[in-house]
């Protein structure tokens, strides 16, 4: 994971990654990340998650741990659409609200995303 630089707005990380070497479908959604004190990603909130990428988009997501101090950490809220992914331990000092890149593989499951 890269530094968060305010400064420059030309970062790309992958948040999360599933391989797969399938035909990609790339698709741009707004997030919500969390930066602790160093300015470093430790969470990314994604609102309105299957109303933007699909029914089945976190179907790889939700393979992911949900136990504590096992990261990248996964959940979702059906009743709000809502998803939030922690990269790692922290407190949030801000967030930033950013494009993210999400790419779906043909059955519509996001394997990659990258801010």
């Amino acid at each position: 994971m890269s530094a968060f630089d305010p400064a420059n707005q030309t970062r790309v990380s992958d948040i999360f990654s599933v391989s797969s070497a399938e035909q990609l479908t790339k698709l741009q959604i707004p997030v919500i990340v969390d930066l602790d004190s160093e300015a470093k990603v430790i969470g990314c909130e994604i609102i309105n998650l299957k109303f933007k990428a699909g029914e089945t988009c976190a179907d790889f997501l939700q393979e992911l741990p949900s136990a504590h101090h096992v990261f990248p950490r996964f959940s979702y809220d059906p009743q709000v659409d809502a998803c939030y992914l922690q990269l790692k331990d922290g407190i949030a000092a801000r967030t930033e609200s950013l494009d993210a890149t999400a790419m779906l593989d043909p059955q519509g499951r996001i394997v990659r995303l990258s801010i």
